[in-house]
């Protein structure tokens, strides 16, 4: 039985060996004829450079390019950023004296101008307090005049030497007490109107009562929320800019404010900070705007259009024209027989994706736009669209 076993493997390896060979000949074989997988370009500008050297072997083909029409012209630079409104006037108004509220004269979303009350708390006994204190104040007046009146009487007889100098010092002593008492009492009546009007939740502005959480009969206590008020006739806007656009900045400078491309108003700088925001790249401004129509409401996300400069009859290009190689910059134009002329330009200022060039483009000359990635020097173009300014 063993050498039965024996010869059965064997044959099994007899089987197996020659089969793996004839498979490993027939793959090599059919990887003869492949060739290696290129490495993958890294990044689009590598991509456009490797199209580039892969062009510049069919110069004979025409590619079909989209042109426009070099020419001198005006562009502007503006500076944006962003900022959320605010009311002119914010205010969170709390209550000076303890009580329970009686009435309510306004409501949510309500116009209050300065002066107007909101409501009032039971307040008999600040009312008691107040003509109390008019009172006393009358009072304090009537003594006041009665030993006004009498000094100028003592004042007379002690240099008709008819009454003694204790009569005179004694009478100036009593002025000068009824002046105290007419000062204390002034002041009191101020402390009880104040808490009078206190009791009426009297606003200290006009605005929009954006928050009244006071309820009829309930019992507040000093410093509880009476109401928030906003005016948004006029709004803020706090924002700020990098150190390259605070050079452009000045005091009654035009912003033009978006809101979601539904909402633009015009407004103004009122104020530019000389030195950084606390941990902050940005320097402060304060943007004003009339919200007359009331469009735009506080808390809004608002953009900011800031005017700074206009270069005059200037050439530039969409940044997407350039192509860059090393330290020099490139565009592809188009020679009058139809060819691309690979033109080496000096750059300048880049504005909202636009390029200044200073030197290398002359009026006329014809700016490859688009099919840019399939030219090289020389090569064959037919020109589908030529744009003009």
């Amino acid at each position: 039985m063993n050498n039965r076993g024996g010869i059965m493997k064997r044959n099994l390896w007899i089987t197996i060996i020659p089969a793996i060979l004839i498979l490993l000949i027939a793959v090599g074989c059919n990887n003869l004829g492949k060739k290696p997988i290129p490495e993958k370009i890294g990044s689009s500008q590598n991509a456009k450079e490797a199209s580039f050297r892969s062009n510049k072997n069919v110069k004979n083909e025409t590619i079909k390019v989209i042109v426009e029409v070099a020419k001198p012209r005006d562009i502007t630079r503006y500076i944006y950023t962003s900022g959320i409104t605010e009311g002119i006037t914010d205010i969170t108004m709390k209550s000076q004296v303890n009580g329970t509220v009686e009435e309510l004269y306004k409501q949510l979303g309500d116009w209050i101008n300065k002066g107007e009350s909101i409501g009032k708390i039971d307040n008999i006994e600040y009312e008691a307090q107040l003509k109390q204190a008019e009172a006393n104040l009358m009072s304090a007046q009537a003594s006041y005049n009665s030993f006004k009146l009498q000094m100028k009487a003592a004042e007379r007889l002690y240099k008709q030497k008819a009454i003694s100098e204790n009569e005179y010092i004694s009478t100036k002593s009593n002025l000068q007490k009824a002046e105290a008492a007419l000062k204390g009492a002034e002041a009191s009546l101020k402390i009880a109107q104040k808490n009078y009007n206190n009791s009426k939740f009297i606003s200290p502005v006009d605005g929009y009562i954006t928050d009244l959480p006071l309820k009829i009969g309930e019992t507040i206590t000093a410093g509880s929320p009476v109401a928030n008020i906003v005016n948004s006739n006029k709004l803020i806007v706090n924002t700020g800019v990098g150190e390259s656009d605070i050079l452009y900045l000045h005091k009654g400078q035009t912003v033009m404010l978006n809101y979601r491309d539904k909402i633009q108003k015009e407004g103004q700088i009122i104020g530019v900070g000389v030195s950084k925001k606390n941990n902050t790249a940005t320097y402060p401004v304060k943007i004003e705007v009339v919200n007359s129509n009331e469009r735009l409401f506080p808390g809004m996300v608002v953009t900011c259009k800031i005017y700074t400069q206009t270069y005059r009859n200037v050439f530039y290009t969409s940044e997407d024209n350039l192509i860059r190689e090393l330290d020099q910059t490139y565009l592809y134009t188009v020679t009058e027989d139809n060819r691309a002329k690979k033109l080496a330009v000096t750059t300048g200022k880049v504005i909202e994706g636009n390029v200044i060039i200073k030197e290398g483009l002359k009026s006329g000359m014809r700016i490859v736009t688009d099919g840019i990635e399939n030219l090289s020097d020389g090569t064959p173009v037919q020109i589908k669209i030529t744009r003009k300014y």
